[in-house]
Parts: C-alpha cells; sequence; structure tokens
C-alpha cells in the first residue's frame, strides 16, 4: 500500500478579502502523491522560527479547508517543538510571503508572491526596514536609512563549532540569541560600533586578515557532531582569537568607523551555548535531508535543525519550512509556558 499512488491537486491556498485575511495565496500545481498523504490532514503556513532560551519555537497559523481550499483559520500559534516525540509531515515545495507583524497581530501580505530564499516580499519587509538589503550588506555610513535597527549598536563576534572558528556580527542586545540560532558551542563578542554599517566593514577586514570564515557548509559542521566537544580547548581558541585582534589593533581599526568599545575593552570569556535540547557527541554524523516528506522520531534540536531517528540519523533545516505551507498527521497545540 505504501507504494500506491493516486494522481491528486495541492489544495488550493487562498484567504478571503477581508483586511484581516488578505487577499488570497498562490495555487501549487498537481503531483503524485503516496496513499500516506490522506492522513496529513492538518494544515499550517509557517510564520517564522526562533529560539526562546533552551527551546525553539515555530510559529504557524491554522488553515482550513472548505471546498478545495484552504482558508486561514484563527490565529498565530507558537509551537515549542521540544514538546513533540515525533515529526510527521509534508512541506510545499514553494514559499509563500509570510506577511508580517505589528505588535502580536499578523498582518497577511497583500499580493503573496512566490519568494525564492526569503520569507518576506519587498513590500512587507519594508513596513520594518525600508532599504532591506542593508540587512546583508549595510552601507549607511552614518546616513539614516530609515530603519532603526541600523543605527544602534553591533558587536562583531567570533563563534564556535567545536574547534572551528567563524566570523560574523550581529545587533549587541541579541548576541547570546545569535549563537543560538546558528547552533554554535561559544560565542565570544570582539569589538562593538555604533551601528550595523560599521560592524559589518570590521567583520570583512578580520575575516581576510585572520583568514576566518564568515560562513560555513553545513555538512562541515554536521560532521563534527559525532565528535566530543573539548571545552577547554573551544574556549581557549576564541580567547587567542581576541588577543591577537588586540595586538594588531591599530593597523586594523578603520578611522572612518565609529568604536563603541574596542577589543582591548573587551571580556575574553566565551558565553558556552550548551542548552541545547541534544545530547553530543551524536552516536553518528547525520546526514543532512532536504525532502518534502518529513517523518521521524525527534531526537533533538539545535541552531536551525531538527535531529531526527528516520532510518538513520537526520537534519532537517526547519528554519527552511518558513514560509512554506505545512501539513501533518497531528495537530499543532499552542505553547503553554
Amino acid at each position: 500500500m505504501r507504494d500506491s499512488v493516486l494522481r491528486v491537486d495541492y489544495f488550493k491556498l487562498v484567504m478571503d478579502d477581508k483586511e484581516e485575511n488578505g487577499p488570497g495565496l498562490k495555487v501549487e500545481r498537481a503531483k503524485t502523491m503516496t496513499l500516506d498523504d490522506l492522513r496529513l490532514v492538518h494544515a499550517y503556513h509557517v510564520l517564522g522560527l526562533h529560539w526562546e532560551a533552551d527551546h525553539p519555537v515555530m510559529s504557524v497559523r491554522p488553515l482550513k479547508e472548505m471546498e478545495g481550499i484552504l482558508h486561514y483559520e484563527g490565529k498565530p500559534m507558537d509551537i515549542d517543538l521540544t514538546l513533540l516525540s515525533s515529526l510527521e509531515m509534508r512541506a510545499s515545495r514553494e514559499i509563500q510571503c509570510v506577511g508580517r507583524f505589528e505588535s502580536s497581530r499578523h498582518i497577511p501580505c497583500p499580493g503573496n508572491p512566490l519568494l525564492e530564499g526569503f520569507a518576506q516580499c519587498y513590500p512587507c519587509i519594508s513596513h520594518d526596514i525600508p532599504d532591506p538589503t542593508c540587512i546583508f550588506e549595510p552601507h549607511c555610513n552614518g546616513a539614516r536609512c530609515g530603519a532603526d535597527f541600523c543605527q544602534i549598536p553591533h558587536v562583531v563576534y567570533v563563534t564556535m563549532f567545536h574547534q572551528r572558528r567563524k566570523i560574523g556580527m550581529t545587533q549587541l542586545r541579541r548576541v547570546v540569541e545569535r549563537g543560538t540560532e546558528q547552533g554554535a558551542d561559544a560565542i565570544l563578542p570582539l569589538l562593538v560600533t555604533k551601528d550595523r554599517h560599521g560592524s559589518r566593514v570590521l567583520e570583512k577586514i578580520i575575516s581576510k586578515r585572520y583568514g576566518i570564515p564568515q560562513a560555513y557548509n553545513p555538512s562541515v559542521i554536521l560532521k563534527d557532531m559525532a565528535k566530543p566537544l573539548d571545552v577547554g580547548l573551544m574556549t581557549s581558541t576564541a580567547r587567542d582569537m581576541l588577543h591577537r585582534i588586540r595586538g594588531d589593533w591599530d593597523s586594523l581599526r578603520p578611522r572612518d568607523i565609529l568604536i563603541e568599545k574596542g577589543p582591548p575593552e573587551m571580556d575574553d570569556t566565551p558565553v558556552i551555548l550548551d542548552r541545547y535540547p541534544l545530547e553530543e557527541p551524536l552516536p553518528s554524523t547525520p546526514r543532512r535531508y532536504n525532502g518534502e516528506y518529513i517523518r521521524g522520531k525527534v531526537v533533538g534540536f539545535k541552531g536551525k535543525y531538527a535531529y531526527l531517528r528516520s532510518s538513520g540519523l537526520i537534519a532537517v533545516k526547519m528554519g527552511s519550512l518558513v514560509g512554506k505551507v505545512i501539513h501533518t498527521s497531528d495537530p499543532l497545540n499552542q505553547t503553554n509556558r
């Protein structure tokens, strides 16, 4: 029976034209599906993924079928993923704009375009960030672009993945949160600038000078997860990085960057990120899984990944579900904490 197939259409995902629901999403194409799909009867639009202290939270909005059409039903829900002992779901292939939030109110996208990679369209994100290019390549250089997040203190940091170093930058107020989102084992702030542009410039300078990557292929990080973590060596590696930058600071620092706190003033004790709901080392190297059908017993969570037991150990990037429609076999329950 598992190999039997039937030809069906994906449900059309549309919404009525009321202000709180928006004009409607696009329709996915028909495809061949297994009969197992008939169990996946609960539908949700995934609006976001974030960490709250020691657990990942997925924000979704329920959808209900009426005459072959899925409509938003009810309000957004926050799901504590650690409360799930197993996952069984199918994810849509296409990403559709998640809209935006004003305070706690979800405002659906007025156009609902299909997107690539990013889960918000320009009109929706520009309500909060007038120039979205500043997210990845800030270029304000002291001039206001209209986005408050650009003009607040930012930090350049080094994160540790076992003994692998990675350089990055983020808002000063969310350093630990940023390390946790990435699934890092430790994070150490190196310096603080007055704005986002300054931190990005120094991130690139430090990366080039010391040969520290700004990103890793996830497969590289996954290979290390079956190895014991040497906290002492990881700590000394991060600390040595800060000490080297202190010694070179006069030659590193661009004179047009506004520095709020330089390396000589920074604490050299890394923050150890050890509150993930995942026991390490893992018994084997997890295999990256990118399929639309996600089934398995939950082993744990770290960063944007769920680790499942499903014909071996697999790593599923839950962050890639944002903007997609998921169909689950069991209803998702609101987090109560």
